[in-house]
């Protein structure tokens, strides 16, 4: 009973051995190397553990075996213990390689580990991005519209620029211009100034002159009447500039700045000159009877040294003008100021004479005793206190009749 136990043994539990070895084999050894899928390896690994125990009974169990087998029957089965020893050895081996394999595995399975925690955080990461990502991109269209928005803005402003720059540059240009202006205008009058400068100096010795003539006048018994509101009637015809005595016209204009210079408000003046161009008669500084002021006294200079001698002597025109011209009603005095005879317009470069007598007939009724005329001649005829002359005569019968005094210089 006991050998046929064995024997029955012997075959089934040898043959179940070799087959738990070989599905241990190809579990252990085929199947992880064609998955290479870790977590699997790592649970053989404690499958593996239980092998080594198993292993290790099954050699228990062999060694048992022999002993409990008779000898006859041990040299019978000699062969299979001998394989399945060797298969044991095998297992053993392969078990050992697989031990350190697994060690390995071990260390790239934590290494991988390490890995694929850091995967993920880096995975975390990345999706945080894409979700950022993703959020810009649906925010894109509404970023994209306020930016062309602002760029529109940008570009009005730019237009809007150039336009102001555009007005602030012609502003610069009329500032420029109107500095030019200033500038010329500046220089035009240091010129006038500089000429009036020495206009007041030529003046001053001319007026120095004159007042000896006046005190030359007085000693002679000819009294200078002058009330306090005065027309000065002025010739500046051509000849007033002529040769030989071209400074007769200076001369005359130096008179009235030194009896203007000699007046203060209490007298109102007026300067009518005759002619004024080749079409008008006379012309005049104010048109009317005017306050003698500081600045009206410079006003009055400035006057007289802008004019110049030019044409024929319409005296009888500008006599008409002042007698009848009613700003000019409250002048106590006239003061005629020529050098020569009245003259007439025959064409724009020639003059023709007056009739002398009807002329002075002519005032004599205008004036009607209403104003005193002065007269005073300018020139070396008129300086000749015997002279005959028919200009010096006309001057001296137009103060007589006209209860005024005349002086020649």
């Amino acid at each position: 009973m006991a050998k046929r136990e064995i024997n029955v043994f012997n075959v089934s539990f040898i043959d179940l051995l070799s087959g738990a070895l070989g599905a241990v084999l190809i579990l252990f050894i085929v199947i992880p190397k064609l998955t290479g899928d870790i977590k699997i390896i790592i649970d053989q690994m404690e499958q593996l553990q239980e092998l080594k125990v198993e292993v290790n009974d099954i050699e228990k169990m062999m060694k048992d075996l022999k002993k409990s087998v008779p000898k006859d029957e041990l040299k019978k089965m000699q062969g299979k213990f001998t394989a399945l020893e060797n298969k044991i050895k095998d297992l053993t081996s392969t078990i050992t390689e697989l031990d350190k394999e697994i060690k390995l595995l071990q260390t790239k399975a934590a290494e991988c580990d390490e890995q694929r925690k850091k995967l993920r955080e880096q995975k975390k990461k990345l999706e945080q991005q894409v979700k950022d990502l993703k959020s810009q991109l649906e925010n894109h269209d509404s970023i994209v519209k306020a930016l062309e928005k602002e760029i529109e803005q940008l570009k009005q402003q730019i237009a809007k620029c150039e336009t102001e720059k555009q007005s602030l540059n012609q502003q610069i240009q009329e500032q420029k211009l109107e500095i030019q202006k200033v500038t010329d205008q500046n220089t035009k009058l240091s010129q006038e100034k500089s000429q009036l400068q020495k206009d007041l100096e030529k003046a001053q010795q001319t007026i120095k002159e004159q007042q000896k003539k006046l005190e030359n006048c007085k000693t002679q018994d000819q009294h200078l009447d002058i009330k306090e509101n005065v027309v000065f009637v002025v010739d500046i015809s051509g000849s007033m500039t002529e040769q030989p005595e071209p400074e007769k016209f200076d001369e005359i204009r130096a008179g009235i700045k030194m009896m203007v210079a000699n007046m203060n408000e209490k007298n109102k003046v007026d300067i009518v000159i005759f002619p004024k161009n080749k079409d008008e008669r006379y012309g005049y500084k104010f048109g009317k009877l005017t306050t003698v002021s500081q600045s009206n006294k410079y006003a009055i200079y400035q006057y007289l040294s802008s004019l110049n001698a030019r044409g024929c002597t319409p005296t009888r025109d500008v006599m008409d003008f002042v007698l009848s011209h009613s700003a000019y009603d409250a002048a106590g005095t006239i003061i005629y100021m020529s050098d020569g005879l009245p003259t007439v317009r025959l064409s724009d470069i020639k003059c023709g004479s007056d009739d002398v007598n009807d002329l002075l007939g002519f005032i004599k009724n205008k004036n009607a005793g209403k104003h005193i005329i002065n007269c005073i001649g300018v020139g070396k005829d008129f300086r000749n206190q015997v002279s005959g002359d028919k200009k010096v005569q006309f001057m001296k019968d137009l103060s007589s009749q006209n209860n005024g005094f005349y002086i020649g210089f």
